[in-house]
């Protein structure tokens, strides 16, 4: 059976937290700018990636892993690299069937 996160334990990011973290000064504003009110941390990592912070994500996941590891965020670390592969380009014929390099 697969579980899911529910609404009530959805792996939450908070600016809050991210001060208890240390994070840098422009990590927390651009959170604050694109997530007011907070944000699930999958949907922070996608959107961390989608602009191009790839740094800022190794940190996130560096200090959830380290301080707020839970079954949840493994769950939601995983959606969210599902959903960023998703729509890169070819991604459906790389089955590895009959692939050439070179």
């Amino acid at each position: 059976m697969t579980q899911t996160a529910t609404p009530e334990n959805k792996p939450q990011i908070t600016l809050n937290m991210l001060r208890q973290w240390g994070a840098c000064s422009s990590g927390k504003s651009w959170f604050s700018e694109k997530f007011p009110q907070g944000a699930e941390y999958g949907e922070t990592m996608t959107a961390l990636y989608a602009d191009k912070k790839y740094g800022d994500a190794r940190w996130l996941a560096r200090n959830v892993f380290d301080k707020a590891f839970s079954k949840e965020i493994v769950i939601s670390d995983v959606n969210s690299l599902i959903a960023l592969t998703n729509n890169v380009e070819g991604a459906e014929d790389n089955s590895g069937y009959g692939a050439r390099i070179g």
